[in-house]
């Protein structure tokens, strides 16, 4: 397919009063929340004028380990993270007592939203991963794609099923109903696996502030998340 050298369309810019809502959604287990998090939804809002992100975190994800730390803890230390952003909208889907899917996370927001253009926020290795994702390639067509990377070597569209992909170009890629759009240049040191080692220290090194907010950090060291779990 051959690519297009038409400009990228600069989404920050200022949109008509009557434009539709742009509602971002990033889901994770969050275990625990950290910056690499925070800035992808801040680069995201920024470059796409994203008037909503919704921070959903998954009671049971269906693609890992059930998450070290209970979901309603989870749940406190995004809020906390997200103290004094009225744009970052930490939300609880339903407990339907089984794995939580971004299915269902992408229903849940076109049903308060109907209206709206929806972006899903995720990075370049869950972007490869998604032929295995719940109800793909179907998936493909509910919503617009954010893919955070460090660079386009990382990305490759040959995960698009050839009757949904329609356009190839430098600002990502064109579907049948829907687009992925690509956020270059986006570094995340944080391992999630590290900061839970760290957290399950009783005195935790100084380097875990640099990796989440010191208000979450207190939180996870009080509540006692990562001790003896160290993992």
């Amino acid at each position: 397919m051959k690519a297009s050298t038409s400009k990228s369309a600069d989404m920050a810019a200022r949109k008509p009063q009557t434009a539709p809502l742009r509602i971002g959604i990033m889901g994770g287990s969050f275990d625990p929340v950290h910056y690499g998090h925070l800035r992808l939804i801040r680069l995201a809002r920024r470059r796409f004028a994203l008037d909503r992100v919704y921070l959903l975190p998954a009671r049971r994800p269906w693609h890992k380990r059930a998450p070290m730390a209970d979901f309603d803890h989870r749940f406190a230390m995004l809020a906390l993270a997200v103290v004094g952003w009225d744009w970052a909208l930490p939300a609880a889907l339903p407990d339907w007592r089984r794995p939580t899917y971004t299915w269902d996370e992408l229903a849940w927001t076109r049903q308060r939203h109907p209206e709206a253009q929806v972006f899903f926020l995720l990075g370049a290795d869950a972007f490869r991963d998604l032929p295995h994702w719940h109800h793909f390639p179907q998936l493909l067509d509910r919503c617009d794609w954010i893919v955070a990377h460090r660079g386009q070597a990382s990305l490759n569209s040959s995960i698009i099923p050839a009757n949904r992909l329609r356009e190839v170009w430098h600002g990502g890629l064109r579907l049948r109903r829907s687009r992925v759009w690509w956020l270059p240049r986006f570094h995340q040191p944080f391992s999630s696996r590290r900061l839970r080692r760290l957290l399950a220290q009783a005195h935790p090194a100084a380097e875990i502030r640099q990796a989440m907010p010191a208000r979450v950090v207190e939180y996870a060291v009080r509540a006692r998340l990562y001790r003896a779990k160290n993992r």
